[in-house]
């Protein structure tokens, strides 16, 4: 009876230094899984030949062709994406969250390219020729 008591007593002192589970939510929370990537694309119009020359304005037809079978990578791994032509939006959903995001919308040799640093798991930015240009 007396061993009892003390494996009882044991037990209940340390379930109150640890905790037993149970208990309601209080206030803590799971940390983000996931990040969403969304904005504006605007593809420039460049014409043939080795450099050609390059519009600003949107080339209205290579953004459907993105939109229709282009691919993006985030990271290097390939994401699903959508893109709505008339409005030029693009969204990208369930990113694992990482420190930062390099962002690859690809269709045939026409890349555009976009890195962000995590900043929350919403992160709106646009991509253009302004994040698409690098130095080689």
């Amino acid at each position: 009876m007396k061993r009892s008591r003390l494996i009882l007593l044991s037990l209940l002192i340390i379930c109150s230094l640890v905790g037993c589970g149970g208990g309601g939510g209080g206030g803590s929370s799971l940390p983000a899984t996931d990040t969403t990537i969304s904005g504006q694309i605007e593809v420039p119009a460049v014409d043939n030949g080795l450099l050609g020359a390059v519009s600003y304005a949107t080339d209205e037809a290579l953004l459907q062709k993105i939109a229709d079978s282009g691919t993006c990578t985030v990271n290097g791994k390939s994401s699903a994406f959508t893109l709505v032509p008339a409005t030029h939006y693009f969204s990208i959903s369930e990113i694992p969250v990482a420190t930062f995001y390099d962002v690859k919308f690809t269709y045939e040799g026409v890349e555009l390219r976009l890195i962000a640093p995590h900043s929350s798991t919403y992160i709106a930015k646009n991509i253009n020729l302004t994040t698409t240009a690098r130095r080689c």
